[in-house]
């Protein structure tokens, strides 16, 4: 297991990055070093992509065709 930056930590071991402050993302770092503007540790960028996506979008009137085949293995399997 990989230990989190204590420095990504506040008291109470609550996290620093939020939605709340944009994830502490540097404008600046933005222009000229990264495209997400966050430090290049995994745990920024993992707190990122799991905490912004958004809600669960209900599939069940989807109706998926022939071509879609890939689409229906890919659920199969998660």
């Amino acid at each position: 297991m990989i230990d989190r930056d204590q420095s990504e930590l506040a008291e109470g071991y609550r996290l620093v990055r939020s939605e709340a402050n944009r994830f502490m993302q540097d404008p600046e770092a933005m222009k000229t070093q990264t495209f997400s503007g966050m430090r290049s540790g995994f745990q920024a960028h993992d707190l990122f992509a799991t905490t912004s996506q958004g809600a669960v979008q209900d599939r069940t009137e989807e109706h998926l065709f022939s071509s879609d085949k890939a689409i229906v293995a890919a659920r199969k399997r998660l």
